[in-house]
């Protein structure tokens, strides 16, 4: 073979190699596309996913607010029971009564159901959806 022909097929080769390199570019950003879409479907997915999962928490946790609610005013209806059917007591046996009365309200805790109110998270508390964010870097909705 002579340095013409040598070069020339050179020439081709590197011009073939070239078109290899385009294509496999090519092929590489079209997988990078479809693993970016993916990605953003998966994000998609979980981002309902926790809508849906921070409702239902939400609800759970209200339906036990209104029981505990409901348990509270029920203990406040004996405990007013109590008092005033002490009042008919003779003094000394009234006193221990009402000792008792304070204690037993001391024992249960907190009277007031709006504190279980107050302490129920809406949806929105416990997970901020997607569509609703306004400019949060990305770290801090893995955090929710």
């Amino acid at each position: 073979m002579d340095i013409p022909t040598i070069v020339k097929s050179v020439e081709n080769s590197t011009e073939a190699l070239l078109e290899k390199v385009k294509e496999e570019e090519r092929q590489a950003d079209l997988r990078r596309e479809q693993w970016e879409a993916q990605q953003e479907q998966w994000k998609q997915e979980e981002d309902r996913r926790r809508v849906a999962e921070s409702i239902e928490e939400s609800h759970e946790q209200l339906a036990e607010v209104i029981k505990d609610w409901a348990r509270v005013v029920g203990l406040e209806q004996f405990f007013a029971g109590v008092e005033i059917r002490a009042q008919d007591l003779p003094e000394e046996e009234r006193q221990e009564v009402l000792k008792r009365l304070a204690l037993a309200r001391k024992f249960v805790g907190t009277q007031d159901p709006l504190d279980f109110f107050r302490s129920w998270k809406t949806p929105l508390e416990r997970y901020i959806p997607l569509s609703t964010r306004t400019s949060q870097p990305e770290e801090t909705e893995e955090e929710d």
